[in-house]
């Protein structure tokens, strides 16, 4: 009941038993010609009558009061909220584990491990006083602090996140990232807001054209799909964030 439950879901080989996604769902493909079985609101009668073994939920997207409605009809719920890189990997041996296809999720976390060690070992060499700062927005005005994956990737990829003094997402202060002049802006290349693209919002700000970042054409868009969901595409989302803070190091 979550993107990056399914994407996990499908890593690991089970397709075939997957009887119903969530209606956010849109990779792979094949998760396309599923049944859906509701958004952040839960379907919980189609749920039902779906009659899963088990339902693999968010603890980020689905309320309380769905799982318990679910768990009351005798339905098993298995809930996560991974917030690093690791715990992702973590979850997807649980699930591994659980649905008896640990062989799969060991070779899919094998992967991953693979591509974030590729991140880690092309940025070692950035001392510490280098450390490009970066800024990431996702949503028109939103960033992300610490305690989310996302400000983690920051990290891992050899930054520093300008956002790093608030916790989870919030509102951005205008004049604090101005102050922080970030060397690289990150956005999500999704989004549209009144015919507007992020980095056209972001670059028509008052002021915002003294930050180093749009001053040398430094505002890169980003799958944001890659980044937003802690499953097994998050190290690809890893390696394009540390391609766009230093490219040079981040060849082929």
């Amino acid at each position: 009941m979550s993107p990056s439950e399914t994407e996990g879901l499908f890593a690991i080989g089970l397709d075939k038993e997957i009887v119903g996604v969530s209606d956010n769902d849109d990779y792979p493909e094949a998760a396309l010609s599923k049944p859906k079985m509701g958004g952040f609101q839960v379907n919980v009668e189609s749920v039902v009558a779906a009659e899963p073994d088990l339902v693999v939920v968010s603890g980020t997207m689905i309320k309380e009061e769905t799982i318990k409605s679910l768990t009351d009809l005798g339905i098993k719920v298995f809930k996560s909220n991974p917030k690093t890189v690791t715990e992702v990997m973590d979850h997807i041996k649980t699930i591994g584990q659980i649905t008896d296809h640990q062989a799969e999720a060991e070779q899919v976390v094998k992967k991953m491990q693979d591509e974030l060690n590729q991140v880690t070992e092309a940025v070692k060499s950035v001392k510490e006083e280098d450390k490009k700062k970066v800024y990431i927005e996702f949503s028109p005005g939103w960033t992300v602090g610490k305690g989310e994956f996302m400000d983690e990737m920051i990290t891992l990829a050899g930054g520093v996140n300008v956002a790093s003094d608030i916790e989870g997402w919030s509102q951005i202060n205008e004049e604090n990232i101005i102050k922080s002049n970030p060397d690289v802006i990150l956005y999500a290349k999704s989004v549209i807001d009144n015919n507007k693209t992020l980095a056209e919002i972001i670059k028509e700000r008052s002021g915002w054209d003294q930050i180093t970042a749009v001053k040398n054409d430094q505002v890169i868009g980003l799958d944001d799909n890659l980044l937003s969901r802690p499953g097994p595409r998050v190290t690809q989302g890893l390696i394009e964030v540390a391609k766009a803070i230093y490219p040079e190091l981040m060849k082929p």
